[in-house]
């Protein structure tokens, strides 16, 4: 009962300071106080309805990127494998050029989309250090800026094989420069190079970030609602613009140029209007000007991230959901169609149906989550969700036969809902859940780091996923042969299986999701910030922010989780210049183990940037090592092999990195 209240109250405090903030300025600290008293009352009962129309344009102008991404991923993530795999090569067959473009094979296919993950790893965590530590007032202008190059990178997957093939006339060129696994590769690394999604995250976090809990949930809601309907608009948009313009080689560069203009447009209007209103609270003293600050590292944001209690138990779920997603990667096709009997045009209309049934489902449920989140909080919704998501998967496993022959879907189709209905519903909540690492990590080191956590939350679990379905296909190949002899083995036809590959399928797809969930509900619990928790860090960064902006003496700020006293930032600015050098190049740089043997061990210090030399290019050789192996197993068709050696060699590259970029920072602390 208290909890509506106490959000009303702060909604309605955090709106009359900034109400009365210019007046502020212009007296003394003692007037300021009787200024802030007074005329709140006076406004209280005007301007609520102003701030609440400004709120939800915002909401309305940031959640529509969303929705029109949403529609254009669902055909994007359907057709752009198809079209590279089999319709660029009947599209574009002309004899009148001097050869037809070829398709590419699925090896090759898969090796380019584990080059292009383990390229972009690298570069996603340093491009959001950059956004956060480098840039943070012109993110607006970065987002009208990438997104043309993001969204026209797509359309070249789409209009550049048909239009190299037309108009060219080189023929020697063409087939070297052009060819489509060449021209897949540069696009798709042009595509995924670009952080167009981290930036629109941490552009939406920021500009929420003086909401109370309740606007904050509206967003997140809104922008959960935005995904679906995107998602439903996407199934229904191909099938009548083919019917309208006829199913044709036009069509796939027609939607795709067209939806990627609209979602362009979408994200600079949203750019522009960040832009305005950042001019606006600058203009009114809400906000600081922008600051000239140093070249960014990546290596003090992972530092900060990690000392994050909040930050490192969702690292930990999240590695973890990648981890035991190895073990049923790419088989839910594989129980549809093997263990639910759904093939042909069974399949085709069955997955459409439960497509478009689970958007319903969770469209409708939503605003009932909402609900309960508003009235339990978002941790306590976040965790009851996930509590009942954990059975139905071994319903599933004991209610549908694997040795059946004939169609189950519909013993399946009401778990599908129920699934639907608290997983898929209830998403929105872990953005909510999120926004609260990001007001701990702001009153921890007193700067707004959304990119950077983001990306480190998405860099780490990549790696894991590397492995992709490899893990996965192995089980099931394993117990599909699993008893039998060489010769049945060999009598065994390509894409047959035994009804121990189909048992196998049916534990890895509906039992094992449900068994191994119960480890991401621990860590759930153990995530420290509740609401309770998550008022009070939002009381003390008020504090924080109010301390920062205003002449005032500062007040004791402490840490809710740790109890421990947060050093304020102009505190800091007191510190000598050895303080801040040993702050900003030993703490940030090195573990505090590393500093402890610099402190008991000279010969530690004095060959501390010599050590880094040595491992950095240790490492480096074992990249090269683990790469020729990488190349060699690919030249054999050892595809297992070649995916373990392909992780080893980006890891041993990222550690390298992360030794290369301390060598002059270790000189500099020996010096």
């Amino acid at each position: 009962m208290n909890k509506p209240r106490r959000a009303k109250k702060e909604a309605l405090s955090s709106h009359n300071y900034d109400k009365n903030h210019n007046h502020e300025r212009m007296e003394n600290v003692h007037s300021e106080r009787s200024d802030i008293s007074t005329n709140s009352k006076e406004s209280s009962s005007s301007l609520p309805r102003s701030s609440t129309s400004s709120k939800f344009s915002s909401i309305l102008i940031a959640v529509l990127p969303t929705l029109l991404t949403s529609v254009m991923d669902l055909y994007i993530d359907m057709h752009l494998t198809k079209y590279y795999l089999e319709d660029i090569c009947s599209d574009n067959s002309n004899h009148d050029q001097p050869y037809s473009l070829q398709c590419i094979s699925p090896s090759r296919f898969g090796l380019i989309h584990s080059l292009i993950r383990s390229l972009s790893l690298f570069t996603d965590f340093f491009s959001a250090t950059i956004i956060d530590s480098h840039l943070p007032f012109q993110q607006p202008t970065l987002l009208i800026v990438l997104a043309p190059l993001y969204w026209f990178s797509i359309c070249a997957l789409f209009m550049g094989p048909s239009m190299i093939h037309k108009y060219s006339n080189h023929e020697n060129m063409t087939r070297w420069l052009f060819s489509t696994d060449v021209w897949y590769t540069l696009c798709s690394l042009m595509k995924n190079m670009i952080p167009l999604r981290v930036l629109y995250d941490s552009s939406m976090m920021r500009m929420c970030k003086t909401w109370n809990v309740k606007d904050r949930a509206d967003l997140f809601s809104f922008k959960h609602q935005a995904s679906l309907y995107g998602g439903l608009l996407g199934g229904f948009l191909p099938p009548l613009v083919t019917w309208l313009m006829g199913d044709g080689p036009v069509f796939p560069q027609f939607y795709v140029l067209f939806g990627s203009c609209m979602v362009i447009l979408s994200y600079v209007v949203m750019g522009m209007f960040l832009r305005r209103k950042q001019t606006m609270m600058m203009e009114s003293g809400h906000e600081n000007s922008p600051e000239k600050k140093k070249n960014p590292s990546w290596i003090p944001s992972l530092r900060k991230c990690f000392e994050n209690r909040a930050f490192l138990v969702l690292l930990y779920l999240f590695t973890y959901e990648t981890l035991r997603g190895l073990l049923w990667n790419g088989l839910y096709i594989l129980y549809l169609t093997k263990v639910l009997h759904l093939e042909g045009s069974e399949f085709d209309f069955y997955s459409g149906v439960m497509h478009t049934a689970g958007m319903v489902g969770a469209m409708v449920f939503t605003p009932v989550w909402q609900l309960i989140a508003s009235k339990y909080g978002n941790y306590n919704s976040w965790l009851f969700s996930y509590m009942l998501q954990i059975p139905i998967g071994v319903f599933v496993y004991l209610v549908i036969d694997y040795s059946e022959t004939t169609s189950q879907i519909y013993w399946y189709l009401p778990f599908f809902m129920l699934l639907t209905i608290t997983g898929r519903a209830s998403g929105f909540l872990l953005d909510g859940i999120k926004s609260t690492v990001f007001d701990y990590d702001e009153l921890r080191t007193g700067e707004r780091r959304e990119a950077s956590i983001e990306a480190t939350w998405s860099v780490i679990p990549r790696y894991v996923d590397m492995l992709s379905s490899s893990v996965s296909f192995g089980i099931l190949s394993y117990f599909n042969t699993y008893g039998m002899t060489p010769g049945q083995i060999a009598a065994l036809k390509n894409g047959e299986y035994t009804i121990n590959g189909k048992r196998s399928i049916s534990v890895q797809a509906a039992l094992l999701p449900s068994l191994t969930s119960i480890i991401c509900l621990l860590l759930m619990y153990k995530f420290p910030i509740n609401d309770e928790m998550h008022s009070k860090i939002l009381e003390e960064l008020k504090k924080k922010r109010e301390s920062n902006i205003n002449s005032q003496p500062s007040e004791i700020i402490l840490d809710p989780i740790t109890n421990e006293k947060i050093r304020n930032d102009r505190e800091a600015h007191h510190l000598d210049a050895s303080a801040k050098r040993e702050l900003s190049l030993a703490k940030d740089y090195f573990f505090s183990f590393e500093l402890e043997n610099m402190k008991r061990s000279s010969f530690y210090l004095r060959h501390a940037w010599h050590i880094e030399i040595a491992l950095c290019t240790l490492l480096f050789a074992c990249c090269l090592t683990f790469g020729y192996h990488f190349v060699t197993s690919v030249l054999l068709g050892r595809d297992m092999f070649a995916t373990l050696f392909l992780w080893l060699s980006s890891v041993t590259f990222t550690w390298s990195g992360f030794h290369f970029s301390r060598i002059g920072i270790a000189r500099k602390i020996v010096k």
